[in-house]
């Protein structure tokens, strides 16, 4: 058994960050088509393709922009997550894990 006694902040943080902003983007580009498509179904008039294109592209816009604000508080998050563990594990110990020790062979 090993156990994880403490948890770089940086590290955790930038993965956090890639992680939240990924996911957040990926959500957003569903909302934006779902904006684009909403457009067109009501009846934007005869200009069905101009209304979907601007719906979308504002919400690929807003998408991007709430992706760097996930990504933001993902790194808050990971730092403060970090901190919160190290804090405790020298209180009550650390994650308890289990290790293989395999060869890795590089292709």
């Amino acid at each position: 058994m090993k156990e994880i006694k403490k948890i770089n902040g940086s590290s955790l943080a930038k993965i956090l960050a890639a992680v939240y902003a990924l996911l957040s983007f990926l959500f957003s580009l569903v909302a934006a088509l779902s904006l684009g498509l909403g457009a067109i179904s009501k009846g934007a008039g005869g200009a069905f393709l101009a209304a979907f294109f601007i719906y979308t592209g504002l919400g690929i816009l807003t998408g991007l922009a709430a992706s760097f604000l996930a990504g933001f508080c993902g790194w808050i998050i990971g730092h403060a997550v970090a901190a919160i563990y190290n804090f405790l594990a020298t209180r009550f110990g650390g994650i308890k894990v289990e290790l293989a020790e395999e060869e890795i062979k590089n292709n």
